[in-house]
């Protein structure tokens, strides 16, 4: 475990006031986004000196590759820290949804050799550092837009650490990948919809868990689903109708229909939904 500097300087941050606020500088949120980058590439590059130094240059080549699947990119070869820190640059491409993207691949790989702990600690210092609020927190290895937090926390978080079962890696993997299309989905109606498709396939593989009939339809284990959960009468309505509107960007694509794309205020209520049917059909067991 990296110690040191790293504990330091996050003390540092709690115990001082940031420099924009000191001198009342405003930042826009361009500028705010790029220093968040140059602050996250430096932690990367010290980062990826400590593995190359303690693990070698091929275990710094395989963890490089993580973030290359991870981000759908072909890998390059990668054995010292300075090929690294090109590769690395040339992922994010000065862009900051794909550093977001590249952060979570990056915890993704520094899981297998226990060097995540580290990330976090860099990733809450660069964000805790930011002169605006960037509208996102990292909880998990996973980036997610800031909504109401108490809302977060029980339909967000606390279903990250549930979901984190073994038995429910079919819904968590579709889980994940909804919050992530989401969170770059803002100016991207596309993956405001894919996000929409995530959600549903995930309480989709749920439904097939709790019926015991695994289905890549939910709407043919509707009522059975329904019913397993014992929902008051309302509860029931509005399950049917979160199908039934899922339905329509799931398989619109089988369906050669045209998607209607969602706004952001859809695609987030339909997160918290997910969330809410997805607590109340797993809770049972776990309260």
């Amino acid at each position: 475990m990296i110690k040191g500097p790293f504990l330091a300087r996050v003390f540092v941050i709690a115990m001082s006031d940031l420099f924009h606020l000191r001198f009342n500088i405003d930042v826009p949120i361009e500028d705010a986004e790029r220093r968040f980058r140059n602050r996250i590439g430096n932690s990367v590059y010290q980062i990826a000196r400590e593995v190359y130094q303690k693990m070698g240059g091929e275990n710094l080549g395989s963890l490089m590759l993580e973030v290359q699947s991870y981000m759908g990119e072909t890998h390059g070869r990668v054995f010292h820290t300075t090929e690294f820190d090109e590769a690395w640059h040339g992922l994010v491409k000065g862009e900051f949804d794909r550093c977001l993207q590249a952060i979570e691949g990056l915890h993704k790989g520094l899981r297998k050799i226990q060097f995540f702990v580290e990330l976090n600690y860099e990733v809450n210092s660069a964000l805790s550092l930011s002169e605006v609020d960037l509208g996102v927190s990292w909880k998990d290895g996973i980036f997610t837009k800031k909504g109401a937090k108490n809302l977060d926390d029980a339909l967000v978080n606390g279903l990250l650490h549930w979901l984190s079962d073994p038995k429910y890696q079919n819904v968590l993997v579709p889980f994940k990948k909804g919050l992530s299309h989401f969170l770059v989905g803002g100016e991207n109606p596309e993956r405001r919809g894919d996000a929409v498709t995530d959600m549903y396939e995930a309480l989709e593989a749920l439904a097939g868990i709790v019926t015991g009939r695994p289905s890549n339809d939910l709407a043919s284990n509707r009522e059975l689903f329904i019913s397993k959960l014992g929902l008051p009468d309302p509860y029931k309505k509005m399950l049917k109708e979160y199908i039934d509107y899922g339905c329509q960007f799931r398989h619109a694509l089988k369906e050669v229909k045209l998607r209607r794309w969602p706004s952001v205020q859809e695609t987030e209520a339909f997160v918290y939904f997910t969330g809410i049917f997805t607590r109340l059909a797993i809770q049972p067991a776990n309260s």
